[in-house]
């Protein structure tokens, strides 16, 4: 089994730098979205940053909320971001750049994460031959310890996470705009894809998340992106 201690370092650091720089601007409630070294975005209590293994954490209050975002697929089984062999990363002022080859396969995914406005742009790009009966999604995993119940916007229609799992309860799909948590300012954060955002119960596997989902990469299309903004409070 891999070991995780690469993950756990990067989050200590954040986490590090998070305290530093709450303090550093008194309470730590300044809403511009910043760019800061290392890759690291921060607005507010908020902030993005990614590891080494492909994946891109965002935490309120230095504390995780939502863990582990990052391309998953179904090459050799099931691969989760950790799988790829790491090409590069590549840290800049508020952006974040991560390329990963899928072992065994001629597939690397390419994932940026940078400032647009006052967005987060996340852009996912796919170089090499992509199997057509193999599924590929940036997943956003939401923890049902905190969205469990809550209202969510899709589009223009209000729907509700439901707190117990079943395996006939029906999510919109394709959602071009997803309100997160319409009662917790905090929690609501917007998520915008123009190709569309599927929402899974995760817990059908065991785990305690909602997933969000963007397609990869498909046919002559090279990349996709979506935008994250975070609450302005």
């Amino acid at each position: 089994m891999r070991s995780h201690e690469p993950l756990r370092n990067a989050c200590r650091l954040v986490m590090a730098l998070a305290v530093l720089g709450a303090g550093a601007s008194g309470a730590g409630d300044w809403q511009e979205i910043q760019a800061d070294d290392n890759g690291l975005i921060r607005r507010g209590p908020f902030m993005l940053c990614g590891d080494d293994e492909g994946m891109l954490h965002l935490l309120y209050r230095g504390r995780p909320l939502i863990h582990g975002m990052g391309v998953f697929c179904g090459l050799n089984g099931y691969t989760v971001p950790r799988d790829l062999a790491m090409e590069e990363v590549v840290r800049a002022k508020g952006t974040v750049t991560y390329r990963g080859k899928v072992r065994g396969h001629d597939v690397v995914f390419e994932q940026t994460a940078s400032i647009a406005g006052h967005r987060i742009r996340i852009q996912v790009g796919l170089t090499g031959d992509w199997p057509e009966d193999v599924w590929g999604t940036f997943q956003i995993r939401l923890p049902v310890s905190r969205y469990g119940g809550a209202r969510y916007r899709a589009d223009d229609e209000v729907h509700t996470f439901p707190e117990t799992y079943s395996p006939d309860h029906g999510f919109p799909g394709g959602a071009a705009r997803l309100e997160c948590h319409l009662d917790e300012p905090a929690l609501n954060l917007l998520f915008e894809c123009a190709d569309g955002i599927g929402i899974g119960d995760h817990r059908r596997f065991r785990a305690p998340y909602y997933v969000l989902g963007i397609g990869t990469p498909r046919g002559d299309r090279e990349t996709v992106e979506f935008f994250i903004t975070l609450p302005h409070l």
